[in-house]
């Protein structure tokens, strides 16, 4: 894992430290959840995370403090991020709350710091602000096709099957699954029409899912192209203005 060669020892070591925390404390919430393993350790488990909760939420604030501006810390997406690494267990004690526990394993990209990590996510977030109208468009087709989906397969299927297609609510659930091509097999048409609206229904749902992703992909590429040129500008910049003062 490259690291910044100017980063103070210090620094790099708790950045570390902090996590091998992050991973230890996601192998207890895993260890948790088994409960032959949680049986009679409770207490034990909500010490161990008692733990995590004062080490994160220390960290949290020693970052606040020291920060130059300590509220543009704690609004920015980073510092979010931190808060959620402990105020949600602190918050929601209960057992079935676990996932907001799991929500400090997003601090793993902000410790990490990897270039190309940046990179990507530069490139990322071009191609989503390039793309948003066309997107936008889609995800309402999308809801759209799923509520006509259901529509029509409670018409061609409920008088069939009642107790799978009971109402149009319930063959949302259908119209999810096989619209975005999952398919689990819990609902399914018997009737020939239904079949054939299935039918068209899959190739629907093949279109929408396929043509946003060529539209991202273009849009990825396009910004990937981007980025390099006005690197590139960025260091031929440099050099002239490097050059021009040694003269």
């Amino acid at each position: 894992m490259k690291h910044n060669p100017n980063e103070p020892a210090s620094s790099r070591f708790w950045r570390l430290a902090s996590l091998g925390l992050i991973l230890i404390s996601l192998v207890v919430i895993t260890l948790e959840s088994v409960p032959e393993i949680r049986a009679g350790r409770e207490i034990l488990f909500r010490q161990i995370e008692n733990g995590f909760i004062a080490i994160f939420a220390v960290e949290y604030f020693l970052r606040a403090a020291l920060a130059g501006r300590p509220w543009r810390y704690v609004l920015s997406f980073w510092g979010l991020v931190d808060l959620l690494a402990w105020l949600p267990a602190l918050v929601f004690v209960s057992p079935q709350f676990v996932v907001l526990r799991a929500l400090r394993v997003l601090r793993i990209f902000h410790l990490l710091r990897l270039p190309a990590f940046d990179a990507a996510s530069k490139r990322l977030l071009l191609a989503m602000s390039r793309t948003k109208e066309a997107l936008a468009l889609f995800a309402i087709l999308g809801f759209v096709t799923i509520f006509l989906a259901a529509v029509g397969i409670y018409v061609f299927e409920h008088e069939a099957q009642p107790e799978v297609f009971a109402s149009i609510p319930h063959a949302l659930w259908w119209a999810v699954v096989t619209l975005t091509t999952v398919g689990y097999g819990d609902a399914y048409p018997i009737t020939l029409a239904g079949r054939l609206f299935t039918t068209a229904i899959v190739f629907i749902g093949l279109a929408i899912i396929a043509i946003p992703t060529g539209i991202v992909t273009a849009a990825l590429l396009a910004a990937d192209e981007e980025l390099t040129v006005n690197n590139a500008e960025t260091t031929k910049t440099k050099i002239t203005t490097n050059s021009g003062e040694s003269q």
